[in-house]
């Protein structure tokens, strides 16, 4: 349980610190790019704070059926890989520079789009967070990855050439 809520802390925290480093999707958003990181930061805390609240207020059962879950799926791999991918060197041309360009004009940043999912998808899986706190952290989440990469690229439309 304690080793699964650290790694997603960490994961969150290699999130805001590669975050740092990434130019905004246009000029004008700069000023949007701490105070949103410091939001999620403050969020995620709190978030794993209630967690361990509740848990620690679980019966044993409750807490070993929790452990089990994570184990099965492989949440403690998946947020290893997602803090992986949020620690490539800025200076690695061949990996961190790599930007797709949708036709709509908005940019997918592998990396931020990894470690995006992972904290999302398995957000779903920890018990006992308040709903507007999940609701929250996915916000959060979505705004990071507009403020990188520009409007929601959902529509799959093919790369510029």
């Amino acid at each position: 349980m304690g080793e699964f809520l650290d790694l997603y802390g960490k994961a969150v925290e290699a999130l805001i610190a590669r975050s740092k480093t990434e130019e905004p999707f246009s000029a004008d958003l700069a000023g949007s790019i701490d105070p949103t990181l410091r939001s999620l930061g403050r969020t995620t805390d709190t978030m794993l704070r209630t967690v361990r609240d509740e848990l620690s207020k679980a019966p044993a059962e409750g807490r070993a059926a929790f452990d089990e879950q994570v184990q099965s799926v492989g949440a403690a791999d998946l947020l290893q890989a997602g803090i992986a991918a949020s620690q490539v060197p800025t200076a690695d041309i061949a990996v961190s520079a790599r930007t797709i360009t949708m036709a709509n004009g908005a940019r997918r940043i592998p990396w931020l789009e990894i470690i995006k999912e992972i904290l999302e998808v398995l957000l779903d899986l920890i018990p006992g967070i308040p709903a507007f706190l999940k609701k929250l952290l996915k916000e959060l989440l979505n705004i990071v990855d507009k403020i990188f990469g520009g409007m929601r690229h959902q529509d799959n439309a093919p790369p510029l050439s």
